[in-house]
């Protein structure tokens, strides 16, 4: 008895996690009670049966008011005006320009965080010395990586339509929204995806680099809107203060910009070169 009733709790709540139609589960009992009518204690596993199929009733119903309860508010689909792709939650406001596939506007509760044409790939001139021996700041910048256009995008994107958009959403549910945007530089591409939460702050920034240049670094510009604000960054068992003045830094998990009561924050999982000045270059 003990075997067959876990048996039937397993089915139960796999029916609940698989979210099948749940009637099924009303049949379960009765089957139950057929198979096993001989034994005496019918009435006690009928009632079990019965209770575990009233249990997952309850539970769909209350996992789905909590899904709407989270959800509400949120907005699930976003908005596409004229040259604009614009996402808006409780949280954040973010505008990113499907002329030239970077972030217009990023805004956090009602305050703009980063300038506009935010999150621009920028090629730098590097040199052969592994040392670097003759200098310690890496900000000439000898070109932009710019948007494909809809036939490169599509060669580049690996479809079969002769012609793709280089900005489009590529994913919105219920949990975020991901618009893509492809770049190109003479050979080199860059796809970066844009991932923003239906709920929080936390934006999440994929960038994946096919690079055919030499003697060149690349870099993601990211001007904020924080004149005169700390440089934080992590460190060997702490956090450490920041050069402002353009030379390069490391930094391990994350780096922080902090002015007054507000910070903006990268988390990366990538390398650790960053620098940082008052402007970025023209």
């Amino acid at each position: 008895f003990i075997i067959v009733s876990l048996v039937v709790l397993a089915i139960v709540l796999a029916m609940l996690v698989t979210r099948r139609d749940i009637a099924y589960a009303l049949v379960i009992p009765w089957a139950y009670i057929g198979i096993y009518a001989r034994y005496p204690d019918v009435p006690l596993i009928a009632a079990t049966s019965i209770v575990l199929a009233a249990i997952v009733l309850v539970a769909d119903e209350t996992v789905a008011a909590v899904r709407n309860a989270t959800l509400d508010g949120a907005v699930a689909t976003p908005e596409i005006a004229g040259d604009a792709l614009h996402v808006m939650t409780d949280d954040l406001d973010v505008l990113i320009n499907a002329r030239t596939g970077f972030v217009d506007r990023f805004r956090v509760h009602g305050v703009d965080y980063l300038a506009p044409g935010a999150l621009i790939p920028l090629v730098i001139q590097d040199r052969e010395d592994p040392w670097e021996i003759e200098g310690v700041s890496f900000r000439e910048v000898v070109g932009r990586f710019e948007l494909l256009s809809p036939t490169e995008s599509a060669i580049f994107s690996g479809v079969r339509a002769e012609t793709l958009p280089p900005v489009r959403v590529i994913e919105d549910g219920d949990v975020r929204t991901v618009v893509e945007a492809v770049f190109g530089y003479r050979s080199s591409r860059i796809c970066i995806n844009y991932a923003v939460p239906k709920r929080g702050t936390e934006v999440e920034i994929s960038v994946r680099v096919l690079w055919h240049e030499k003697d060149r670094m690349l870099k993601l510009s990211v001007p904020t809107t924080m004149d005169g604000a700390e440089v934080l960054g992590q460190v060997a068992y702490g956090v450490g203060e920041l050069p402002k003045n353009g030379d390069e830094a490391v930094a391990q998990k994350w780096v922080a910009v902090v002015g007054g009561d507000r910070a903006l924050t990268c988390i990366d999982d990538g390398i650790y070169g960053l620098d940082f000045a008052e402007a970025e270059p023209p």
